[in-house]
């Protein structure tokens, strides 16, 4: 007799703790005071414009950054020619960078 009961109670429990708004809860608007309601509305749109606002700007393009900030030799735009990189080996047949072993399957010269 106990047990269906119990089961009654905590699955009443599991479905009332599934109810319920995630997140931040609201204030609601004050009930009477024509200057509270209106400072109330002021304030709930002064938060919906800065919202928006945010995720406009999130939405956009980030801002390049200016030449001289650039840190990493792979973020560079333009030709190898123009801005080679440190340590790339020149060509096919230039020389190896320095460190590099020799391949040893070729003759030597």
């Amino acid at each position: 007799m106990i047990r269906p009961i119990l089961i009654l109670i905590c699955a009443g429990a599991l479905a009332l703790g599934a109810c319920g708004k995630v997140g931040t809860l609201d204030q609601p608007g004050p009930l009477y005071g024509a200057q509270a309601r209106a400072k109330w509305q002021a304030q709930q749109k002064a938060a919906a414009d800065a919202q928006a606002s945010a995720k406009r700007k999130d939405e956009d393009e980030p801002e390049p950054l200016p030449a001289d900030k650039i840190q990493d030799p792979y973020t560079v735009l333009g030709p190898a020619r123009a801005h080679p990189i440190q340590g790339a080996p020149s060509g096919i047949n230039g020389p190896a960078p320095q460190g590099v072993l020799p391949d040893p399957m070729t003759p030597p010269q």
